[in-house]
């Protein structure tokens, strides 16, 4: 059981690092064995804390200067 358990630690922190180093979904997905690279992308592509908040302030950003252009 905690082998297993380690062995997903793993494999999702690969995948989640190298997705965000850059590495193509479909590279990704090849090295892990998965069939379908949506699931890769459900499971293993999870954003930190700090890139949600970071996507959060963006989106904030920028729905602030389309009112203040729509405002005129």
């Amino acid at each position: 059981m905690v082998i297993d358990l380690w062995y997903e630690y793993f494999r999702h922190t690969f995948a989640t690092n190298a997705l965000k180093q850059g590495l193509d979904l479909k590279s990704v997905q090849m090295l892990l064995g998965d069939n379908d690279p949506e699931m890769v992308l459900r499971i293993y592509a999870n954003m930190t804390k700090i890139e949600i908040l970071e996507a959060h302030q963006k989106f904030t950003a920028l729905y602030e200067n389309e009112l203040k252009a729509l405002r005129g």
